[in-house]
C-alpha cells in the first residue's frame, strides 16, 4: 500500500492519523513492508501476533502468507478496516481491542510483527522478554532502539534495553528507513530489524533480566549473590584444576555505592558497569575451564 492508497483508505473511514498523542506514523513504502515480511519468514503453519496494525498494511501482508494472525489494536477507529480484512480472509484473523501492554497475548503465538508507537517500547520490550515461545520478532522501530539493543557488553551505552534484548535474542539489522516512508512523516530515524531466539539464553544477562522482570525492588547485592552462586557452582565442580577460587561480591569489584540500590533505581550507566564486571568474571572462569578440559 503506497501513500496515495493509504490516504484514500483513511478518508473512506474518516480517519486522521494522530501523530501527537497516539504516535501514529503509518508505513507507505511497499519495499519496507516486504523487508519486514522477509525478516519474519512467515509460514502457513505460524501463528503471528501483530501489535498496532492500524490501517492494516502489515496485516494483509501477513494474511497473504496463509498464517493465523492475531492483532491487538488500541484505536477503535480502525474497526471498519479490520472487519473488511476478516471478511476477506475468513478464519485467519482475530482482532483484540485494547492495549498490548494490558492484554494477555495468545500462548500459541510463535512470531511477532510490529510497527509500534515508539513511546511504549520499553514496557513492550519487557513483555517480549517474558513471553515464552517467540522465535522471531520482526519490526519497524526507531534507530535509537536498535543501537541500544545491539550495544556490546563493555560499551558505555550498554543499558537495560541491551540487557533485556540480548538475554534471550540475537539482534539483526536489515535496513535504514527514510522518514518519507511514513505518513505522517516520522521525526525519528527508523530501521527494519529483527530478533531471533537464542538456542540458549545468555547465562549472565538472563539471570539479571529475570530479576528485573520479577523482583525489581530487591537490592543489587542480593542479585549479585544469586548470580555468582551459579558461577561458583562450576568452580566447585572443577576444584583442583587450578581455578578453584570462588568469586565474591567484594572480589567482583562493583562500585560499592550501588550494592544497596534497588534494581529499578539503577540507571543505564550503573547497569553497564554491573554487566561488564559480571561478564568479565564469567568469561575468565569459562576460559580457565576450557584450558583444563
Amino acid at each position: 500500500m503506497d501513500k496515495e492508497q493509504l490516504i484514500k483508505l483513511l478518508e473512506r473511514f474518516d480517519i486522521t492519523p494522530d501523530s501527537n498523542f497516539k504516535d501514529q506514523h503509518f508505513m507507505v513504502n511497499p519495499e519496507v513492508i516486504e523487508e519486514v515480511m522477509i525478516a519474519a519468514n512467515v509460514l502457513p503453519q505460524d501463528h503471528v501476533l501483530e501489535i498496532g496494525p492500524g490501517p492494516g498494511q502489515l496485516t494483509e501482508a501477513i494474511l497473504l502468507k496463509g498464517a493465523q494472525l492475531t492483532v491487538i489494536e488500541l484505536d477503535t477507529r480502525f474497526e471498519g478496516i479490520m472487519t473488511e480484512l476478516q471478511e476477506k480472509y475468513p478464519d485467519q484473523l482475530t482482532v483484540i481491542w485494547g492495549s498490548a501492554l494490558d492484554i494477555e497475548w495468545p500462548q500459541e503465538v510463535n512470531k511477532l510483527v510490529m510497527n509500534p508507537p515508539y513511546s511504549i517500547l520499553e514496557p513492550l520490550l519487557q513483555l517480549i522478554y517474558a513471553f515464552e515461545g517467540l522465535e522471531i520478532v520482526s519490526m519497524i522501530i526507531g534507530r535509537r532502539y536498535y543501537e541500544n539493543c545491539s550495544s556490546r557488553i563493555g560499551d558505555s551505552n550498554f543499558n537495560k534495553t541491551s540487557l533485556m534484548t540480548q538475554a534471550k535474542f540475537d539482534v539483526h539489522f536489515v535496513k535504514n528507513i527514510e522518514r518519507e516512508s511514513f505518513f505522517p512523516k516520522e521525526g525519528e530515524r527508523s530501521v527494519v530489524m529483527y530478533l531471533t531466539a537464542k538456542e540458549r539464553p545468555h547465562p549472565i544477562l538472563y539471570k539479571l533480566a529475570e530479576f528485573f522482570v520479577e523482583s525489581p525492588t530487591v537490592d543489587l547485592k542480593f542479585v549479585l549473590v544469586q548470580v555468582l552462586e551459579g558461577v561458583n557452582k562450576k568452580a566447585k565442580k572443577h576444584k583442583g584444576m587450578g581455578f578453584e577460587e570462588f568469586v565474591t561480591v567484594k572480589s567482583l569489584n562493583v562500585n560499592p555505592k550501588l550494592l544497596n540500590r534497588r534494581l529499578q533505581d539503577l540507571n543505564n550507566h550503573d547497569i553497564a558497569h554491573v554487566v561488564s564486571k559480571l561478564s568479565f568474571c564469567f568469561n575468565k572462569k569459562k576460559q580457565q575451564r576450557e584450558r583444563y578440559e
